[in-house]
């Protein structure tokens, strides 16, 4: 993989686990406005690299906390969590060759 793709791909890790990190922490403290906001920038940051399952699921989160009604905060992060670590590990099989891997993610805790 060329030195560009793996900026790319190390660009897209870590700004992923930087959104984990905030919608772990807004889902603790019930803000559903900061987890709106993270999962909208996750969605289109997984459309951009075709992780489109995990493009989805932010959609759909996006779209739940927009709720007045939303109160499932425990439900919101084990979904993207594992998401996001099945496409990690997707991208570091893809730059297996390069021996390389990609910005591994950490889990926060609730």
């Amino acid at each position: 993989m060329g030195a560009e793709m793996d900026s790319l791909m190390d660009t897209f890790a870590l700004s992923m686990q930087r959104a984990i990190d905030e919608i772990g922490a807004a889902a603790r403290q019930h803000d559903a406005a900061a987890i709106k906001l993270r999962a909208h920038k996750m969605r289109s940051s997984s459309a951009a690299v075709g992780a489109t399952a995990l493009s989805r699921l932010a959609a759909q989160w996006e779209q739940r906390v927009a709720d007045p009604s939303f109160a499932d905060w425990q439900d919101v992060f084990p979904a993207l969590l594992s998401e996001y670590a099945r496409v990690a590990a997707a991208l570091n099989a893809i730059s297996a060759y390069t021996r390389r891997p990609i910005a591994s993610i950490k889990s926060p805790t609730f």
